[in-house]
């Protein structure tokens, strides 16, 4: 499964400027995919403390995350046995937050919106 990522400002809930655009110029696909946090995330440094860092190599995480939980979810504890590459990608998608400023979805800067992994199960 691939997913593209792209950043967004959850303090802000506004597109991170620095963050990669679509679409595909070939075939015109959608690209990212979805986007999550990737400004002033929080994080621990490899000798103590804490420092915030902005990019979407820590937006890329969020939603590595988010898969292994939603395949634990499926997988592991049964709710969906089948629930591998693509079909977790489309949950994503389905569940992704439209976030303001706008107008169209899916759009070049933010795919199909912003991840959220709770109306990305289906319950």
């Amino acid at each position: 499964m691939v997913i593209s990522v792209g950043a967004y400002d959850d303090a802000y809930l506004s597109y991170a400027d620095f963050s990669g655009r679509g679409y595909t110029r070939a075939t015109n696909q959608v690209k990212p995919d979805i986007a999550a946090p990737g400004v002033n995330i929080v994080i621990t440094k490899s000798r103590g403390g804490y420092e915030s860092v902005t990019g979407t190599s820590f937006a890329t995480p969020m939603v590595t995350g988010s898969a292994a939980l939603m395949m634990e979810w499926g997988i592991i504890q049964g709710n969906d046995p089948f629930l591998y590459g693509e079909k977790a990608k489309a949950y994503f998608i389905r569940g992704a937050k439209h976030l303001p400023g706008f107008p169209q979805w899916p759009n070049p800067q933010l795919g199909y919106g912003a991840l959220c992994l709770r109306d990305s199960l289906p319950l």
